[in-house]
């Protein structure tokens, strides 16, 4: 994320993480429908939300791209992400079991060097 605002990317990132995503994960879970097929619409409904906000703000140059990520990606990981909240509500363990393998999947593909400093990254 770029900030264009004043306030440090550290801070926006801190926002997003501790404000933002929370809020909208106890949205998302509160009201998670009964019926598959309200389910299918809710689930759609928020990963065309959270693609739409990634999309405008890489239209701004709000949001930039590293390591061969692209707004396809993003998409891969905003409707995997939806389905794992609503799996770690039903089976916590087995959510965390795949989220690891998911995470190393995604560090290893991407090439991510998790070994170097965040700030020395780029």
């Amino acid at each position: 994320m770029e900030s264009d605002i004043g306030l440090p990317v550290p801070i926006i990132n801190m926002l997003y993480t501790f404000i933002v995503f929370p809020c909208t994960t106890i949205l998302f879970l509160s009201r998670y429908p009964e019926y598959l097929k309200g389910q299918i619409y809710h689930n759609l409904k928020w990963i065309f939300i959270y693609i739409g906000a990634e999309w405008v703000g890489s239209l701004f140059n709000l949001i930039t791209y590293e390591h061969g990520w692209n707004l396809g990606w993003s998409l891969l990981f905003v409707i995997m992400m939806f389905l794992m909240f609503r799996l770690h509500y039903k089976r916590p363990l087995f959510a965390y079991l795949l989220t690891f393998v998911f995470t190393v999947l995604i560090i290893y593909y991407f090439k991510i060097p998790w070994n170097i400093p965040v700030e020395d990254r780029l």
